[in-house]
């Protein structure tokens, strides 16, 4: 199954390299189409990324690829449940995440992260992965890659670009599942620099 693009987005081609980014043409994106064998689909977290900025807004993708920024965090909150995730650019690197908040005991729980680095041709690469950590509730922390396993074996860090390609398909999957760009469904902040 082929994820289809938009056309009109000047800065991101739809026919640019499978490794650069683009918008996913949410009309024609069905989520059941990607529910097996995820390393024989082409979705790729940089498209779920820059089709969450544009649907927030095509200003949001714009702000967000700006290279003059020196730093860009979006963190969004779903509105009917504790769910969040984290798009964090900081010059050419690029952290995306999902977690939960857990205030009671000061720590961040993290499902999928993936750290990646966009190259000066504007490809990406992903240079780690992780399911099942946590940290603390400090986001320096969390660039820092401060990453502990609370829980006792269940935490995994990948080590081969394969297991790493697959943690980005499932959390590119999870994204574009939950769609966290309805205001009515999902709060974000933005902070930059």
């Amino acid at each position: 199954m082929a994820v289809s693009f938009l056309e009109n987005i000047h800065s991101l081609p739809a026919d640019g390299p499978s490794n650069h980014a683009h918008v996913i043409d949410i009309s024609t994106y069905d989520p059941q189409d990607f529910s097996s064998t995820p390393l024989s689909w082409n979705l790729k977290l940089w498209d779920a990324v820059a089709t969450t900025l544009y649907n927030i807004s095509p200003a949001t993708l714009n702000d967000f690829l700006d290279t003059k920024r020196h730093e860009y965090k979006l963190v969004l909150t779903s509105k009917s449940n504790e769910g969040r995730i984290v798009v964090w650019r900081k010059d050419t690197e690029v952290l995306v995440g999902g977690f939960v908040d857990e205030l009671d005991d000061g720590v961040y729980q993290w499902d999928h992260v993936v750290r990646c680095d966009i190259n000066n041709d504007g490809g990406w690469t992903i240079n780690y992965a992780s399911y099942g950590l946590y940290t603390q509730r400090d986001w320096q922390t969390v660039w820092a890659g401060s990453f502990m396993d609370l829980r006792s074996g269940r935490g995994d860090v990948s080590d081969n670009a394969t297991c790493r390609s697959e943690k980005a398909f499932l959390l590119a999957e999870k994204i574009m599942e939950d769609r966290p760009w309805p205001a009515r469904l999902f709060s974000w902040t933005i902070s930059e620099n």
